[in-house]
């Protein structure tokens, strides 16, 4: 029996589906039983997209600005969530809240933020793989 082109394009697009599917709730249920992460919070997105504030890059190590600043901790005690429980480096929002103000910043706390997004790659998209 000859199985159509539609019917093999459908069937490798199944397979697909179900591996990310799988990958995701692998990632998920090693976020939350780790970190007990949010639950709500949004999906990884995959390695190079844009962040959508999942949490997952923070929440698996702290990065090198954090372990300068706080030195070794579980989770990185900038991390913040937001009411819409999207997480966020405190640093690149509020590094003042975390006692980070970077000398010769203290007037400006926009530029602080923006100092530490750079220095910690933010923005650019997800670089983290769980």
């Amino acid at each position: 029996m000859k199985i159509s082109k539609a019917s093999e394009d459908f069937a490798l697009i199944a397979r697909q589906v179900q591996k990310d599917a799988v990958r995701m709730a692998e990632i998920a249920s090693v976020t939350i039983a780790k970190f007990t992460a949010d639950p709500f919070a949004p999906i990884y997105p995959g390695l190079g997209k844009p962040c959508n504030g999942c949490g997952v890059c923070c929440l698996a190590e702290q990065c090198s600005v954090s372990l300068e600043l706080f030195g070794t901790a579980e989770v990185c005690p900038a991390l913040v969530q937001d009411e819409e429980h999207r997480y966020h480096c405190g640093l690149m929002v509020a590094p003042d809240k975390f006692g980070a103000t970077p000398p010769g910043f203290e007037d400006w706390p926009e530029a602080a933020a923006r100092y530490y997004q750079n220095l910690i790659g933010g923005g650019v998209g997800c670089d983290s793989e769980p």
